[in-house]
């Protein structure tokens, strides 16, 4: 004999938005991901000019000795 198992899963239902507030939602997810693309961007950039800094830094030391 087997013995099943059966399980229940309570499915909530996702609330409709209006079209207004679909819109106001989709525009702020995009602002948050902008800001990260951004930010990451800035980042980039940050690492990207320190590495130049550093290399420059370190020719000048070759240059010395």
């Amino acid at each position: 004999m087997r013995k099943y198992v059966i399980q229940f899963y309570e499915i909530k239902s996702i609330p409709l938005l209006l079209p207004e507030r679909q819109t106001i939602k989709s525009l702020q997810t995009q602002k948050q991901n902008i800001t990260q693309q951004l930010n990451a961007e800035r980042d980039r950039q940050k690492k990207q000019h320190a590495q130049q800094q550093l290399l420059k830094a370190q020719q000048a030391m070759k240059a010395v000795v």
